[in-house]
């Protein structure tokens, strides 16, 4: 299989792209990114700190009643 790149792609290769815009689902490779959707981004940012705030106040929280 080929890229739009013209790069040999193959089964087990790390591939790293940049989202463009998640609702038309254009991505842009790392290297060449010039933009990104900020949108996009902020909702893994949130879902990421939501994550992480959960997993430390269930620990505080345990370590309070000990």
């Amino acid at each position: 299989m080929t890229s739009s790149l013209g790069r040999k792609l193959a089964p087990g290769m790390d591939i790293g792209y940049v989202i463009r815009d998640a609702r038309k689902w254009e991505v842009d490779p790392e290297r060449a990114a010039s933009r990104f959707d900020a949108v996009y981004y902020r909702g893994l940012l949130e879902k990421a700190w939501g994550e992480a705030t959960f997993v430390f106040s269930q620990k505080s929280y345990s370590i309070l009643l000990r």
